[in-house]
């Protein structure tokens, strides 16, 4: 559309989308003179704010309208995140719902936040003359810019490029840019994504100058013959004008200059021969280099573009890559920055990248909108397939009422919103069309289905005939299905997704959403890896990589705040809390279990060696060093050696390994280790591991020497060398070796943990009350001694009246032997009219000066029968506060599997040992107990602590995560409460020459030493 003046109905429609935009182009690299023509705009600009259109500076823009001396602005950024408007973070609702009731489609009269920027330049002299282009790379959620007082256009859609010619209006000296943004158009409508409610101008502002003669897009596809040695490249150019002759030249992945030619076509095709093919396991990039010539042969531009020859396509309702099947093994990922909101830096767009590689994820989805550009060349480097999603979601017109209803949903069958949803995938296609990380588009997400999705599938295979089309919204009805070339699923139960492939598919099942990561999660995400054996799989994406939660000043500190923290009604709490990276990108506990199932080897050990099963689709495994190591139960190595390897991909092999086994119990492991350093990792570093035990942990016994028995009026003491023990009627109220107590409160029978995000959305919260009250309310209500003085020997067992319904009874015995030893064992009466139970366990509140842990067991983060894959048993050393895990709503967390023992000790190495006796132990050693984690809305709610809490577990129930809004924790990771439930333990004293030291530095509080009196 063209106009010469701006109207703020624009916004009010959804059939003006761009006014005067230039039409999407790619992003090929434009050099004149060896460098890009680039003037940056980015920085400070003045500006002022209202609350609404209405209320802005109708005269901003004017040339006479000084805006020198006003407040200034970071630009690119969020106004939200420059205390301008308001932070809001809303899942599928839109923001104005029960502030302002709009038609569908309709614009906020009341409260749609605008902000007027000012930016005063002068051209610099490197593009006087030349042809001039403003480049807006992201505004939200649409703008409309004048310079020197004249209108140049309007645009809408804030995630992918407006650029406008200004040649014309830019002149010599002082030129004034205005630009207004409006957080609400009708653009907004299309735009309800789940994140954090933002606006401004987020991404960079750039002008860009040109020759009289360039190239104003260009397109690149890549033809593979039948047996993938030979390709072709075809290059269609769009020159600015006639006049120009071109010179061509193709360099390889190893910088060799294979072809070089001059044309004056502008569709082209070149043949090559021993080609490199790119994937993620090798992205290998042929370098592209063209010379724009004008009649006197003067250079007038030099384009560069990366190359990647790669052919994506579906054969037999299988996703094939250069004629391999495909697994994508994938996350989704919202730009995200604790700091800066989407408007990310190219220092997190790195770090995020080597994360995923790291931690061999190979796919991302760009959910749900269109990257920044530097996203993409990442890819294409680094080696990760792409999603490439457009910008749509329209959740909140469906969301409370009727997906059928295409009067009702956006976009539906409605034809005035048929052009701008086409604009948005054709502006992403045009954009990004020459990534070869770029596999598949995507339409949008959660859209609903109807006539404007069909004819935008149409316009991108139109468009781009090379990659298949994705949108999950294709089951809705039987005229959707044919929207997409993949079976597109979110959140399907695994077994309906076995359902599905056992059934003869004509499409590959894609999981575009799968294991929620909400806080503490992702249990059960290895049923949707073991679909990996069905041809018709294609992978799936994690929901999902970073946790959305911005800084937030409390108490003179700064903390991650979520939905409601900002002052923002109405919100969706922590509801967007739900990466496998924190929001500081550290690693969440839940990375362990990805890391394992997204591994690129199957790796077995057993009693005579082991089997590995290559996963790769590109990779031979001698690219890999394969290392095995055998330690005995104390830790030592007994043996280590190389495997040398040569596996095809898909292929797998038995190696036999002459295991020396030990006494005891014997873990046996085989590491797959990266020969050379890359760009995310180093040589050494582990890609993939298997891990065997063989044998029986071997428990310690009592020597049953001299002990002294005291028995007082109720009072029950055994005492030798140093040690004492004391019981009364409410329980063990004293352990103390070598003169320190080590018994804050006797410990009790607990059957809840802090309830988790899944569990919440689950209605396990409400379903295991009853579980609270029995675990804060318990008591003893009966003590039974038997004291055996001639082999210095005693029992005493405390009975438990359960405040459950029906009520129950459980009970703890302690038996006491030299030396100073104290054997526990826990049992719990199941009734028939109990379902499930958290957790079994025996919490013990310890002092806070005990603030090291060492344990051999599943580890290194924590881990629970559901999400437990990853871990590894070996010997791990932390401090009490390293357990913590930092999910936004403190909940059940730092729980440990497999334990054999963990000792709990100061900084000396001296404390108590807990040990199990017949079969491993779950553990958590933390600076709080579960009523305290229950109580904290956010983790600054948490008090100091001077007290470490350690829980004792028989049995402790999965963590969930197949969603976190109804799917419950699958039975097989349940807690049975109907059945009788018994385990047991010994308590002892730490020998501190077994202990590792972890950190030097003093503390003071429970994770930090105050009291220490050893």
């Amino acid at each position: 559309m063209r106009a010469e003046k701006f109207d703020t109905g624009w916004i009010d429609n959804p059939e003006v989308f761009e006014v005067n935009r230039l039409e999407a182009v790619s992003d090929h690299i434009s050099l004149i003179d060896g460098r890009p023509l680039v003037q940056s705009l980015n920085g400070d600009w003045f500006y002022s704010y209202a609350s609404s259109p209405d209320q802005a500076d109708p005269e901003f823009y004017r040339l006479d309208a000084d805006y020198h001396g006003k407040p200034t602005i970071h630009v690119p950024g969020h106004i939200q995140m420059q205390n301008l408007g308001q932070i809001q973070y809303l899942n599928t609702r839109y923001p104005w719902e029960g502030k302002e009731k709009l038609k569908l489609g309709k614009v906020p009269k009341k409260y749609n936040p605008t902000i007027s920027y000012v930016r005063y330049f002068t051209l610099d002299p490197d593009l006087a003359g030349r042809e001039i282009h403003l480049k807006f790379d992201g505004a939200e959620s649409a703008m409309a810019c004048w310079i020197n007082g004249a209108f140049v256009g309007y645009s809408e859609d804030s995630f992918t490029p407006a650029v406008f010619d200004v040649t014309n209006y830019i002149t010599p000296g002082e030129n004034k840019l205005a630009v207004q943004v409006y957080q609400y158009s009708t653009g907004s409508w299309l735009e309800d994504q789940d994140f954090f409610r933002f606006s401004g101008l987020f991404r960079d502002v750039s002008l860009v100058g040109y020759p009289k003669l360039y190239i104003k897009d260009l397109k690149i596809e890549t033809q593979l013959n039948p047996t993938f040695n030979q390709a072709r490249v075809l290059l269609r150019m769009k020159p600015n004008k006639e006049g120009a002759h071109y010179q061509v030249r193709l360099f390889n992945p190893k910088h060799q200059k294979i072809i070089e030619f001059n044309t004056r076509e502008t569709y082209l095709a070149m043949d090559l021969t021993d080609i490199e093919l790119w994937s993620a396991e090798h992205p290998n990039l042929y370098k592209l280099e063209i010379d724009v010539l004008d009649e006197n042969e003067k250079l007038m531009e030099r384009v560069v573009n990366r190359v990647g020859l790669r052919q994506v396509e579906i054969i037999d309702g299988v996703l094939m890559l250069n004629g391999e099947r495909l697994i994508l093994r994938g996350v989704n990922r919202h730009e995200f920055s604790a700091k800066n909101g989407r408007a990310i830096t190219k220092e997190e767009m790195e770090e995020d990248i080597k994360i995923l590689k790291a931690n061999n994820i190979n796919a991302v989805r760009t959910s749900h909108y269109p990257n920044h550009f530097y996203w993409y060349d990442l890819a294409d480097q680094y080696g990760l397939y792409l999603i490439d999603e457009a910008n749509l979601e329209t959740h909140g017109t469906w969301a409370q009422k009727d997906v059928n209803n295409l009067q009702t949903t956006l976009p539906g069958n409605h034809r005035e919103w048929r052009m701008a949803v086409s604009d948005r995938a054709n502006s992403m296609v045009q954009r990004d069309k020459n990534h070869p990380s770029i596999l598949i588009w995507s339409l949008g997400n959660e859209s609903g289905y109807g006539d404007v999705l069909l004819e935008e599938a149409d316009l991108i295979r139109t468009e781009d005939p090379t990659r298949p089309v994705h949108y999950e919204g294709c089951w809705m009805a039987p005229k959707a299905y044919n929207v997409s070339d993949f079976y597109s699923r979110m959140y399907l139960p695994a077994n309906e997704c076995e359902e599905y492939l056992l059934n003869n598919p004509d499409k590959p099942l894609l999981l575009c959403e799968y294991s929620h990561a909400m806080g503490n999660s992702l249990g059960g995400m290895s049923k949707y890896t073991d679909l990996e054996v069905y041809p018709n799989y294609a992978g799936g994406f994690i929901w999902d990589y970073i946790d959305q939660a911005l800084n937030l000043r409390r108490h003179g500190k700064t903390y991650l705040g979520v939905g409601g923290d900002f002052k923002d009604r109405i919100n969706d709490g922590n509801f967007s809390t739900d990466g496998i990276v924190y929001a500081d990108r550290t690693l969440s506990p839940k990375m362990q279990e990805v890391r394992y199932l997204y591994q690129p080897f199957e790796i077995v050990p057993d009693r005579h060696g082991v089997k590995i099963t290559n996963k790769l689709a590109f990779s031979n495994a001698s690219e890999y060093e394969f290392r095995y190591i055998e330690k005995n139960e104390k830790g030592d190595v007994i043996l280590d050696g190389v495997l040398e390897l040569d596996l095809e991909p898909g292929a797998s092999r038995k190696s036999f390994i002459q295991w020396k086994r030990d006494e005891g119990e014997t873990i046996r492991e085989v590491q797959a280790c990266y020969k050379q350093d890359t760009p995310f990792a180093r040589a050494g570093d582990v890609a993939a591991f298997g891990q065997s035990v063989e044998g029986r942990y071997r428990s310690m016994n009592a020597d049953l020497g001299y002990m002294e028995i005291v028995d007082d009026q109720g009072v029950i003491g055994f005492h030798q060398d140093g040690f004492q023990a004391l019981f009364t009627e409410k329980g063990m109220v004293s352990l103390k070796y070598d003169g320190t107590e080590y018994i804050e409160k006797p410990a009790s029978p607990i059957f809840m943990h802090a309830v988790t995000d899944n569990e919440i959305g689950a209605g396990h919260d409400y379903e295991f009350a009853m579980w609270h009250a029995a675990s804060v309310f318990a008591k003893p209500v009966d003590m039974q001694v038997r004291l055996d003085y001639e082999n210095h020997l005693g029992q005493i067992r405390y009975e438990y009246k359960v405040p459950s319904t029906p009520e129950t009874r459980c009970y703890i015995s302690y038996s006491i032997a030299s030396p100073g030893l104290i054997g526990v064992d826990v049992s719990f009466h199941g009734k028939p009219q109990f379902e499930f139970i958290p957790v079994f366990a025996t919490q013990f509140k310890l002092p806070g000066f005990l603030n090291r842990v060492h344990y051999y067991g599943n580890g290194p983060q924590e881990n629970y029968i559901d999400r437990m894959e990853g871990a590894r048993l070996d010997h791990y050393t932390m401090k009490v506060r390293e357990n913590v895990s930092h999910y936004l709503r403190p909940q059940e967390m730092g729980n440990r599997t497999g334990i054999r023992y963990v000792d709990v000790t100061n900084r000396h190495g001296k404390g108590l040992k807990f040990s199990m006796v017949r079969k491993p132990l779950e553990v958590s050693v933390l600076p709080y107990s579960y009523e305290q984690l229950q109580a904290a809305d956010h983790v600054w709610e948490l008090p100091s602590s001077s007290y470490t809490y350690v829980r004792i577990a028989g049995v402790h129930m999965g963590v969930g995560g197949d969603d976190s809004w109804q799917a419950r924790v699958h039975d097989e990771f349940m807690v049975d409460a109907s059945r009788n439930i018994s385990y047991s333990f010994i308590i002892s004293k730490v020998d501190p020459q077994g202990i590792l030291e972890v950190g030097t530095e003093e503390s003071t509080e429970n994770s930090d030493e105050k009291t220490d009196s050893i």
